[in-house]
């Protein structure tokens, strides 16, 4: 029962939107590395902001081979 309503159109758009959110905010922060008021250049700051990218990437990678 779960793995249908985990795959319904709702939810597999919100899925979508939050993948492309996080990715476009790894670009973000890569464009801003450099700014003077970035405070977020400690490590597990970086850590968790492009580990969230990359793992939105590939999520989105496999979701959209399995169309």
């Amino acid at each position: 029962m779960s793995s249908l309503i985990l795959q319904s159109a709702n939810n597999i758009t919100i899925l979508y939107v939050v993948d492309i959110f996080v990715i476009c905010h790894l670009f973000i922060h890569f464009i801003f590395r450099r700014h003077p008021n970035n405070q977020l250049t400690g490590f597990w700051s970086l850590v968790i902001i492009n580990l969230a990218g990359i793992i939105a990437a590939v999520h989105l990678i496999l979701m959209a081979a399995e169309r």
